[in-house]
């Protein structure tokens, strides 16, 4: 380290360059924790896709008329997979912050210096899912299903429809966010090496430059 005495000028200029590698430094733990909130929710969605597929599968089944007798064994699985739904859409969280919301995520990505209305956040947003026909109660173990008619079956079925299409816009939607993410980290890691680099190149000692001189006062000592 040298003192401003020495070279204000490239003092300055080199606290501003390490300014701008800690705040790109962070920008990166930034990004690296949005990929991993957006692989929760994925994760979480993942899961839903499956229930909700399966949900598609028996109300299939509810429609037709002979399977009367097994109406009662549909609307139980059917029940619990509403309740799983739900739980994993209320309990699935990253360090805290609930993942399924409709509060938007912002992940700011930049530093100081090159900081833009273009590139200075990231939304990752929740979507909620309407599933409500042929359901009663609200929450966890208090949701109850009821396909007593074919009709309901039926509008059931296209909101589970309905449903699977929103999961797969959506995972598709994360999936854009983390390859965003993953790419801004990797222009955000060059940044972080090239500026260094010009940092160390006012800060660090010119070793040959220094052991010349050392040479030359030792010969003249």
């Amino acid at each position: 380290m040298f003192r401003g005495g020495e070279d204000p000028a490239g003092l300055a200029l080199a606290d501003g360059l390490n300014g701008q590698i800690r705040a790109l430094e962070q920008s990166i733990r930034n990004a690296n924790d949005g990929v991993g909130f957006a692989q929760v929710a994925d994760s979480g969605l993942g899961q839903i896709q499956n229930l909700l597929g399966r949900a598609a599968s028996l109300l299939s089944e509810a429609e037709s008329d002979t399977n009367s007798s097994g109406e009662v064994a549909i609307e139980t699985e059917l029940q619990e997979i509403y309740r799983e739904i739900d739980r994993i859409g209320s309990a699935t969280s990253f360090n805290g912050t609930a993942v399924f919301s409709d509060t938007t995520r912002n992940i700011f990505v930049g530093d100081t210096q090159n900081l833009t209305a273009a590139n200075a956040e990231i939304a990752i947003a929740g979507s909620a899912l309407t599933l409500t026909v042929g359901v009663g109660g609200s929450g966890g173990s208090f949701i109850t299903v009821n396909i007593a008619a074919s009709s309901t079956a039926t509008s059931m079925l296209a909101q589970v429809e309905a449903a699977i299409d929103t999961v797969a816009s959506r995972r598709g939607s994360l999936g854009a966010s983390m390859d965003r993410l993953e790419n801004a980290v990797s222009v955000m890691q060059s940044q972080v090496q090239n500026l260094t680099a010009a940092e160390s190149q006012i800060r660090d000692a010119d070793f040959a430059s220094e052991i010349a001189n050392l040479t030359k006062f030792q010969i003249l000592s």
